[in-house]
């Protein structure tokens, strides 16, 4: 994620113009980025159980916030462009 996010401010900066051709790739590149963000800032993390050491412990994580941003800021991008 971190990469990415260098790599659109580096082509914003730089100011690389974005063909029709390659529209959806920067538009999931930036849907990917923000939901990425979006999933470290507000994600959701479920542990159950008890963790003494890992061992044996079940550990749960859900990811559902992270692809409802990039699904959502996808349309948005590809309805918008």
């Amino acid at each position: 994620a971190a990469v990415m996010v260098a790599f659109l401010m580096y082509s914003f900066v730089a100011g690389i113009p974005v063909d029709p051709q390659r529209r959806l790739i920067f538009n999931v590149l930036v849907a990917f980025s923000v939901a990425a963000s979006g999933a470290f800032l507000g994600g959701d993390a479920v542990a159950k159980g008890s963790i003494p050491f890992f061992g044996k412990s079940p550990l749960t994580f859900t990811v559902t916030s992270g692809i409802a941003i990039f699904l959502i800021v996808l349309a948005a991008m590809s309805h918008a462009s």
